[in-house]
């Protein structure tokens, strides 16, 4: 029947004459909203245009950081060989915090963006009300373990400035939610 599978994985659309193919849809695609940019800068535009790229992206970042350096402490821990990293606080206490409150909430927040506004038939917040929240729990988020390593030299004033800073972030996220 007219409107089922054609075989196709593109989206379905509907035409003039009451088929739908992904094709039409293709066609009728708005142009790139930067035209002429660089490869570079559309590739930067599409991960801070949707919120589900930009914190899905910074959330991996966040894991890899924190397995490696948690990674380190174990070795160390196991092979006395094995330097310590340098830590501020005690490092059972960083990853207690970085895991539980650290990376998760990045996705939790990129898939609340993405899909919470579709399950509740709002419109979604612009980027402008997600991105300077989003990129101050990030970037302070992402701070952490190295401040983690190099607070010897400064104290925990910084570590505790960043940690600060990502709460701060996490509370504006949830207040544009």
């Amino acid at each position: 029947t007219a409107g089922h599978s054609s075989g196709s994985c593109a989206p379905r659309t509907a035409t003039r004459s009451g088929v739908t193919t992904g094709a039409s849809r293709a066609a009728s695609k708005p142009p790139s909203p930067m035209p002429g940019a660089r490869s570079v800068d559309r590739r930067a535009w599409l991960l801070l245009a949707v919120p589900h790229r930009f914190f899905f992206l910074t959330g991996v970042i966040q894991i890899a950081v924190i397995a490696l350096w948690w990674a380190c402490v174990l070795a160390a821990r196991a092979w006395p060989v094995v330097a310590a990293p340098a830590a501020a606080v005690p490092e059972p206490s960083l990853h207690a915090l970085v895991m539980l409150c650290g990376f998760a909430p990045f996705f939790m927040f990129g898939f609340l963006f993405t899909a919470g506004p579709r399950w509740l038939g709002v419109e979604p917040p612009p980027p402008s009300a997600w991105r300077p929240p989003g990129a101050l729990a990030a970037l302070a988020g992402l701070a952490l373990v190295p401040l983690e390593v190099a607070g010897l030299a400064s104290g925990p004033f910084l570590l505790r400035l960043a940690a600060g800073a990502y709460a701060s972030g996490w509370l504006g996220l949830a207040l544009v939610f």
